[in-house]
């Protein structure tokens, strides 16, 4: 058994949505110090104007008392939380159109990269980049149905 995983997906970028999201999976984490702060591993795939305000929206609202750096999730490969909250802005689309070659996913080695930082539970919010919709991605969409009997996946 791996840890338990939730993926809210959302239709298109909304950072108050993703705020939202984002509070009331932390909460439900820290609620009842079930889970210290610092058990918490915030994660993010790339960093672009909108994926950077969220973060310091983030910081400096949900996280402003904790004791909490969100980390690129790319730059966590050895590291490992009790429990991991991973902000996913969705690429693939961009990059179908540069590059030819359909075989690699960054949004895929981004998602399993995110999951297999906790050790017993994962709540991944994924958001297309602003201007796009969830339609767009296609090899998530196909990778999001594989998923389902291993996590919830919410849509949004």
């Amino acid at each position: 058994h791996g840890p338990k995983i939730i993926v809210h997906v959302l239709q298109k970028f909304n950072e108050k949505l993703i705020y939202s999201i984002f509070d009331k999976e932390f909460n439900e984490l820290c609620f009842d110090d079930m889970i210290d702060d610092n058990d918490v591993g915030i994660l993010y795939t790339l960093c672009n104007k909108e994926t950077g305000n969220l973060v310091k929206a983030i910081v400096d609202g949900i996280l402003f008392s904790k004791d909490i750096t969100p980390r690129m999730v790319l730059s966590t490969y050895s590291q490992e939380w009790p429990a991991v909250i991973a902000l996913q802005m969705l690429v693939d689309h961009t990059l179908d159109f540069q590059n030819k070659s359909k075989e690699f996913s960054i949004d895929t080695e981004h998602l399993y990269l995110a999951m297999s930082r906790a050790r017993g539970k994962c709540t991944v919010i994924m958001f297309p980049e602003k201007g796009n919709i969830r339609e767009d991605y296609h090899r998530m969409k196909s990778l999001l149905n594989k998923l389902k009997d291993f996590a919830e996946v919410r849509c949004h």
